[in-house]
């Protein structure tokens, strides 16, 4: 028999839904800003160590000081990394139906695939080239709400902690110590896995720009950038950043194609032999399924956004589910 507590709890929490469903792209922009808070409050608490004479910035000026010095940075690549990349990017765009008939002719050309049809292979890479670029449409709709993201970020800053308080002021005292150890945990892993990853990325991207760009493959900015972004994703992200470059080698020559996978067979096997686990050594390891899956959920739930936040999130579940689910001895 049905109560009227339980008919009014069902109906509250069917709205409560609802109005989620109906504002997810705020809920989702306060989310975003909340992981950011997250992992830049360890660079601002760094930053109030600082003194001058007897004065100590505060939180706020804290956040003053990091968002200058992060404007500083952002201008500084704008300026120097920004017109090239986006030269290139512009020329391969436009090029990319002359480099995929280049590269039919040749393989149209070799004795084992004389049956094969040019115009369909040309058709095929370019669908995915295509789709590729739909995909990272994204990036424009994104950056209008960078401004937003700001304000809310800075905030979750200067006033993070108490508003975590008022948060686990919400739950019973009983449980309060344990779910403060709990979200404080799934912080720090957050945050340590997000810089490994970062740095992982920057070690790819750099590692390609060196390479590509002594060995004269065009459009070698744009190929890098995306090289290095694709390395977020664990397995297949390094394979994904290949393709690209393995097609543009191909087109201009041979020696090229064979140096560019050469590269990528002999970085693979430092990445996975050192790069990879003195990183993550000092970081904390997800498994690259939950990344996957999660990437794949958040995108489609988010898009842009939602992949951002979605490896984040699998951490924060696996920290909460390893606590109150499989419910580890406690630690010392």
């Amino acid at each position: 028999m049905w109560r009227r507590s339980d008919i009014a709890f069902a109906l509250f929490f069917g709205l409560a839904l609802y109005l989620a469903w109906a504002l997810r792209h705020a809920l989702l922009l306060v989310y975003v800003a909340i992981i950011l808070a997250v992992v830049l409050t360890p660079a601002v608490d760094w930053l109030r160590k600082w003194h001058i004479g007897s004065w100590h910035p505060g939180r706020t000026a804290g956040v003053l000081i990091f968002m200058l010095l992060a404007t500083g940075v952002v201008t500084l690549v704008a300026v120097v990394a920004i017109p090239p990349l986006s030269y290139q990017a512009t020329l391969l765009r436009q090029q990319w139906p002359q480099r995929i008939n280049e590269l039919a002719g040749r393989i149209h050309g070799l004795s084992f695939a004389s049956d094969l049809r040019a115009a369909q292979l040309e058709e095929n890479v370019r669908q995915w080239f295509t789709n590729l670029l739909h995909t990272f449409s994204g990036i424009t709709a994104a950056a209008i709400a960078v401004a937003t993201l700001v304000v809310l970020t800075a905030y979750f800053i200067v006033d993070g902690s108490r508003t975590f308080r008022w948060f686990v002021s919400l739950w019973s005292p009983r449980h309060v110590d344990r779910l403060t150890v709990t979200l404080s945990h799934a912080e720090e892993r957050i945050s340590r896995w997000i810089f490994g990853q970062l740095l992982l990325m920057l070690i790819l991207a750099t590692a390609d720009l060196v390479v590509y760009g002594a060995t004269g493959i065009s459009y070698f900015y744009v190929l890098a950038v995306f090289a290095g972004a694709m390395n977020f994703v664990p397995v297949i992200g390094p394979m994904i950043g290949l393709v690209p470059a393995a097609i543009v080698a191909a087109t201009q020559s041979v020696t090229k194609l064979i140096v560019v996978l050469a590269f990528y067979g002999i970085y693979q096997q430092i990445d996975n032999s050192y790069i990879t686990p003195r990183v993550m050594r000092a970081t904390v390891d997800i498994s690259p399924l939950a990344v996957v899956i999660a990437l794949v959920i958040g995108a489609e739930l988010g898009g842009l956004l939602g992949a951002f936040v979605a490896v984040p999130t699998a951490a924060l579940i696996e920290v909460l589910m390893r606590e109150y689910l499989v419910k580890e001895p406690a630690r010392l």
